[in-house]
């Protein structure tokens, strides 16, 4: 299991989905270790599947992390439940969602920065 340092601008080209935790601190290998752990536990990993990488990135300033779940044979509905229940304490959330918050983000800074003399 690795964990490979990337950019947000570069996270498109290593998975089309997966789930990012937010804020990352300490050992990021942990991080990756301790996700597998808790997927085995709660069922949601299949037939003996794992997370084999996942990719470190800044964002606004904390390191965040993705793991990909391309491929993988999990229990979507387990995820979707951990996803939930874990996004307040590890601010988990799917790709897809992290991207559609992201494109909202810059359109918000668009539309205010007029107001506040940029742009």
């Amino acid at each position: 299991m690795s964990v490979v340092k990337t950019t947000i601008e570069q996270l498109r080209s290593h998975a089309d989905e997966g789930i990012v935790l937010t804020n990352c601190g300490g050992d990021l290998q942990e991080w990756l270790d301790g996700i597998n752990n808790q997927f085995m536990a709660a069922g949601i990993f299949k037939n003996n599947s794992k997370f084999d990488s996942c990719y470190a990135f800044e964002d606004y300033g904390v390191t965040n992390l993705m793991v990909p779940t391309d491929g993988l044979d999990i229990d979507n509905e387990k995820l979707d439940s951990w996803v939930q229940g874990t996004y307040r304490r590890l601010g988990s959330t799917m790709l897809s969602e992290y991207y559609e918050s992201e494109s909202i983000d810059e359109a918000e800074a668009e539309e205010i920065s007029p107001i506040l003399g940029g742009g």
